[in-house]
């Protein structure tokens, strides 16, 4: 699934963002360092989204991306708390933390979907506490 590929992509730009990232704190970055760093930022944010967006489309037309879906919000909303943009983590997490509710109430839902669902509640409490901060 494209969308899948996507949030795998998001993975991978935040890993490369992450090893820039390093390099900046220890002062070893030029000018075109720091403007590759928010380039590989963006591809970040742009990858996850589209996963997003790819997965909601085929949630729309019947499709059971359920459990992709969340993922690609939970990876999405945790790079973004990273950053300290917990509003934006707020609105992505919000997209799927109701659904850990709902899941507790059903035993159908798979292990790995259930442990999705907690950490994106857990980590949409956790933003929000820092908002009220």
């Amino acid at each position: 699934c494209d969308g899948r590929l996507q949030n795998n992509l998001g993975i991978a730009w935040e890993r490369l963002f992450e090893y820039h990232q390093s390099r900046e704190k220890e002062n070893e970055m030029s000018t075109a360092d720091l403007s590759r760093l928010l380039d590989i930022r963006g591809q970040v944010a742009e990858s996850f989204s589209r996963s997003i967006q790819i997965h909601t489309l085929c949630k729309q037309v019947g499709c059971d991306v359920n459990t992709d879906y969340e993922s690609a919000c939970l990876n999405y909303g945790l790079f973004l708390s990273k950053l300290d943009d917990f509003e934006g983590a707020i609105d992505i997490l919000s997209l799927v933390a109701a659904n850990y509710e709902e899941s507790k109430d059903t035993d159908s839902g798979a292990v790995d979907a259930s442990r999705v669902l907690r950490d994106a509640s857990n980590l949409l409490g956790f933003c929000k506490r820092q908002i009220q901060k």
